[in-house]
């Protein structure tokens, strides 16, 4: 089970703010967020199975898509889970059933757009789509915001108490994001299934500005402080119109 926490707050500097922690078997290969798709201008982890991702992050339109695996785990598709997010900011429509309802299992993936948070949600059978209003969500196996689970309530309750941070590029993570950098142990994973370990094997921190600007970093142990940034464009580190502050 994966976990996304999120602020969106449209009328501020910076309108998304978003942690993404990845739980998968410790033992599936992948590789740290980069630019993996040659001809895209995507950058986001790779799954070396499937070739898709769990985060894509586009920062020529400053937009960004995530999934998370939701029931059923298997529906006959022939469509990887992974491939979600790239399509989600590849595509020049919206996504429609003709292509989603070939997905292996159920879903929901989270696409990020300066102007407005969209989910769409995959059960085997039916597609539902809702728009993602401001404030502070988490996107879970059940899906948005679910209030018996208990993974969401603490995501929620520890995104109230995280004061306003700074993800201007160029500071260090821990100076940029303050205690976004140390998720509660509670939403963090690490037990067995059939013989294999099952663990939070990464974590992403995510800010996408109103002018344009974008911050990206990553953590292969999102229980421990190593925090880093991704690379990214230099036309991404920069504000894209006049007047935005440094």
């Amino acid at each position: 089970m994966c976990t996304v926490a999120l602020r969106y707050a449209p009328d501020t500097r910076w309108p998304v703010l978003l942690l993404a922690v990845r739980d998968e078997f410790t033992d599936r290969p992948w590789l740290p967020p980069a630019a993996h798709w040659p001809g895209s201008s995507l950058i986001g982890g790779l799954d070396l199975e499937s070739g898709g991702t769990w985060l894509a992050v586009d920062p020529a339109t400053t937009s960004a898509a995530v999934v998370v695996n939701a029931a059923p785990a298997a529906t006959g598709g022939t469509l990887s889970r992974g491939e979600l997010p790239l399509r989600l900011l590849s595509d020049a429509a919206d996504p429609a059933a003709d292509w989603v309802a070939r997905a292996r299992g159920g879903f929901h993936a989270l696409r990020i757009r300066p102007d407005g948070l969209t989910v769409w949600s995959w059960d085997g059978s039916a597609l539902r789509q809702a728009e993602v209003g401001a404030g502070r969500h988490v996107l879970l196996y059940p899906g948005l915001d679910d209030p018996d689970h208990p993974r969401a309530r603490t995501a929620l309750a520890w995104l109230a108490t995280l004061p306003e941070p700074d993800p201007r590029p160029g500071l260090t993570p821990t100076s940029a994001w303050g205690a976004w950098t140390e998720p509660p142990h509670d939403l963090l994973v690490d037990t067995e299934h059939g013989g294999r370990r099952y663990a939070s094997t990464s974590a992403a921190l995510l800010a996408l500005g109103a002018d344009g600007l974008l911050r990206y970093d990553f953590t292969a142990d999102p229980a421990a402080d190593t925090w880093a940034p991704v690379r990214l464009p230099a036309e991404a580190a920069a504000p894209l119109t006049k007047g935005a502050a440094a």
